[in-house]
């Protein structure tokens, strides 16, 4: 079988890999990791072909290609800690879409999306048929849209068992979210995710004359980036930084950038996953106490609980983000800050749909949320 996916790991990569081995993991965990050292492409690795992995770890080869596919398109983290081997992922497909809506999207392909955004949105598609004059096709605002647009929704994990952790830092978000729109304290959501960097090498071959070309294209992981996605929900304002790195200094970087954008405020209430151990106290180790101390008494950090990443707006935004920005693999760092600009300024500029509206408040969680809350004791 053609090798379509491979990737090259950093000495980085290569030195956590070879620590997770020597820390015990699952036998089937264990298999993947040596499967991964055993396929690295780059200089430090062996660079075996399928057939000697395959005798190697005792994994078939099919699997072993699906293992590097997940590892380009999803990164090593996710494929070693999964709990099952990777299967075949179907792409995203719409549910039921009508004729006149895939004939249009097709016409309205790339390069005629919207600047910003590699693929065309439903409600961007509705409003465009309209613009046309096409006729039988609901608006963007109605519910007839609501069971193409659900299967674009993202299930997110539930705590196993009641926690007045998960509660008490939840109802803190969610009074956050129900104040109204203060210039002087603004409340904005920022996000942390990697991005993998995939090259593609083209090895197509031109069969003659009177013949289709042989499309043969090989995608390599050349590393990853990380994005900084920062929202406010009333005006809709947004950033997208990336960056090679996520240490203290790209940290301070971004909430200077925050504070350039909100010069008037006197406050601004931060909200950040569970897993961003933010300290902007610890920041002045090596920046100084001058700049941190100023950033110090201008962020309130607010961070969303365990199983609680659906209560920070920026994780729901990046979701649409991956769904119509980043469906194409990127090669380079500049490339995709390229993309992610185009889609910023695209999305600033939009007055009508850049709005996020909120309508879920303590008083809803305390209904609907109940089996969350910690019972009282008798």
């Amino acid at each position: 079988m053609a090798e379509r996916f491979n990737f090259i790991l950093s000495d980085e990569e290569r030195e956590s890999l070879e620590l997770l081995k020597s820390k015990g993991l699952r036998p089937e965990s264990l298999i993947k990791v040596q499967v991964l050292l055993l396929g690295d492409k780059g200089s430090s690795g062996p660079a075996l072909d399928l057939k000697s992995i395959s005798k190697s770890t005792g994994v078939s080869i099919r699997t072993i290609l699906a293992l590097k596919e997940r590892v380009v398109s999803g990164g090593l983290e996710g494929v070693v800690f999964e709990r099952s081997w990777p299967r075949k992922v179907c792409p995203d497909r719409l549910v039921n879409p009508p004729v006149k809506l895939v004939a249009l999207a097709r016409a309205l392909a790339p390069p005629g999306a919207p600047q910003g955004e590699i693929r065309w949105a439903l409600r961007l598609l509705a409003d465009k048929i309209l613009e046309l004059g096409y006729s039988g096709v609901p608006r963007a605002d109605s519910p007839d849209w609501a069971k193409p647009l659900a299967n674009l929704c993202v299930y997110w994990k539930t705590p196993p068992r009641p926690s007045a952790e998960y509660a008490s830092f939840m109802e803190d978000i969610l009074s956050l979210y129900s104040r109204p729109y203060q210039e002087l304290e603004p409340v904005v959501c920022l996000k942390l995710a990697s991005q993998q960097l995939v090259g593609s090498i083209d090895r197509s071959k031109d069969l003659g004359v009177g013949r289709p070309p042989f499309d043969c294209h090989e995608y390599v992981r050349l590393g990853q980036a990380y994005i900084f996605l920062a929202v406010e929900p009333l005006t809709g304002a947004r950033l997208v930084e990336v960056s090679p790195t996520k240490d203290q200094a790209d940290w301070v970087k971004i909430l200077v950038k925050l504070a350039s954008l909100w010069p008037k405020a006197q406050k601004i209430c931060l909200v950040l996953d569970h897993n961003h151990n933010l300290d902007i106290a610890i920041l002045s180790q090596n920046w100084g106490p001058g700049k941190v101390n100023k950033l110090s008494d201008l962020f309130e950090i607010h961070k969303a609980p365990k199983f609680g990443d659906w209560l920070n707006q920026a994780s729901l935004e990046f979701e649409v983000l991956k769904h119509l920005a980043l469906v194409r693999p990127q090669g380079d760092v500049l490339a995709l800050a390229e993309l992610l600009s185009a889609w910023e300024a695209a999305k600033n500029q939009d007055k009508v749909y850049g709005q996020i509206e909120w309508d879920f408040t303590v008083y809803d969680a305390r209904i609907q949320l109940k089996r969350f809350y910690p019972k009282k004791n008798a």
